[in-house]
Order: C-alpha cells, then sequence, then structure tokens
C-alpha cells in the first residue's frame, strides 16, 4: 500500500489506527476466534506504514487475545446465570408459589356434661368441649369460611356445631375450640347396638366436614381452596375421655 509524499504522519497515523480498529469490530462483530488470517492482516496492515513497529503490532494481537478470552467468560458467566435462575424459578414455583390444601381434623375433646342411661332405653346426653385444628402449610394466610360438623353414630346424627370464619396463619396451626352437644335421637331408642356398644363402655363416633376458603401468596396470587374432615373416634364411657381419634 503506497501513499503520496504529501500525506502528513498524522493523516497515516489516522488511516493505520482506523484499520486496525476495522479488524478488531471485524473479529468483535463476527464473534470469530484469532486465527492466522487474522494474524496475517495485522502484519499487512503494520507493514504498509512505515512508522509501524513490532511492539505496536504485538500489543493489538495481546488486545484481540484479551477481547477473546473475555468474551468467553462472559458467555460462561450468562450461561451459568441463566440456569441458576431457572433453578431459582423451579424452586420457587415448587415451594413458595405451590398451592397446597390445609387439613382439617379433630385434635381432643373433654366432657363437661356426661349423662349415659343404659336401661331398658339406651341413651346419652353429653357435652364436648371439642377442640379442631386447621393445619396450613402454604407459605400464606388461608380464610376459610363458617363450617359445620356433623358427629354420627353408626350413621345417625347425634350433634353437630358450627366453626366460626377465621384464618390460618403463613405455615402454621390454627386451634378451635367448640362446645358439641351429642344426644342420642329417638330413632336410636331401643337400639340394640347402641345399648350393646354402652354396655361395653366405647360409644363409637364420627365427624364429617367441609371447610371452604381462600388461600393468598405473596399479598397477590389467590385461590380457593376446600378441605374434608372423615374423623372417627371413640367416647371412652369409664374414663369419660375421648380416645383412638383418627381423621383421614
Amino acid at each position: 500500500m503506497a501513499f503520496p509524499p504529501e500525506v502528513s504522519n498524522t493523516v497515516l497515523l489516522y488511516i493505520y489506527r482506523w484499520h486496525l480498529d476495522s479488524l478488531h469490530s471485524t473479529i468483535i462483530i463476527s464473534r470469530s476466534h484469532i486465527t492466522s488470517y487474522y494474524c496475517a492482516q495485522l502484519i499487512h496492515i503494520c507493514l504498509s506504514f512505515p512508522f509501524c513497529d513490532l511492539s505496536d503490532l504485538q500489543l493489538h494481537i495481546y488486545f484481540l487475545l484479551v477481547m477473546e478470552e473475555k468474551r468467553k467468560k462472559w458467555l460462561l458467566y450468562i450461561i451459568a446465570f441463566v440456569i441458576f435462575q431457572t433453578g431459582v424459578i423451579a424452586l420457587f414455583s415448587m415451594t413458595v408459589m405451590k398451592f397446597r390444601t390445609p387439613k382439617y381434623r379433630v385434635q381432643s375433646a373433654s366432657f363437661t356434661n356426661f349423662d349415659v342411661s343404659n336401661n331398658s332405653n339406651p341413651s346419652f346426653n353429653l357435652w364436648m368441649d371439642t377442640r379442631f385444628r386447621v393445619k396450613n402449610t402454604n407459605f400464606g394466610p388461608y380464610k376459610f369460611d363458617n363450617t359445620t360438623v356433623v358427629f354420627y353414630y353408626n350413621g345417625t346424627q347425634v350433634g353437630s356445631a358450627v366453626v366460626r370464619k377465621s384464618k390460618a396463619n403463613f405455615r402454621s396451626t390454627k386451634k378451635l375450640n367448640m362446645a358439641v352437644n351429642l344426644v342420642s335421637p329417638t330413632s336410636l331408642a331401643n337400639n340394640q347396638q347402641l345399648a350393646k356398644d354402652l354396655s361395653l363402655g366405647i360409644l363409637p363416633l364420627t365427624s364429617q366436614s367441609e371447610m371452604k376458603g381462600k388461600v393468598t401468596i405473596m399479598f397477590m396470587f389467590k385461590k380457593k381452596k376446600s378441605t374434608k374432615m372423615n374423623c372417627s373416634m371413640e367416647v371412652n364411657i369409664h374414663e369419660k375421655t375421648l380416645q383412638n381419634v383418627k381423621c383421614k
């Protein structure tokens, strides 16, 4: 490459720098690897100018190598960051953002009035202070509506209670105390099975209920959730206690 003598050194230097910058931009934009072809291009440009020296040429080759290494490192950083973010989002979706069904159970009970008759007309009239439990495993509160709990003896309703609407907080258990009057209806008069159970001192009961409410996560995401209670239990007539409470 030859230049007219009237071209000043300043202009030549500008042209020289422009050629080098153009080659650098081509390599960077095309994301090509540093090969012997680009090194030959640099040598050709350098030899076209009278003031070019090897140290300057080495500096530019080193610059290109450094840029290539930085590009590889940044690419690895970006890939690692994307993988990390994907893992965080997946973990967040499977734990915090997952809506779980609360558990609604009969926990325990005590008796304030205990009237049992096992003569020719077997009957019972019990006042049971019952403790219910609403276990919320969600990462947000569970607000539930008024809920009716019905108690049965061999499929016959013998009592009920209304659990007032309330809230089970973030990953906590709400305990509710309700008084339930368990009374044998007239349909159980002269019932041989009832007379047998009372004579054995064990009165088997079941409770059923369905609680409806709404789970709120991060104050924004809401979903309706209902949970069912299906428990079996036994009233120990001799000890006046509730035992063997099992819930599904």
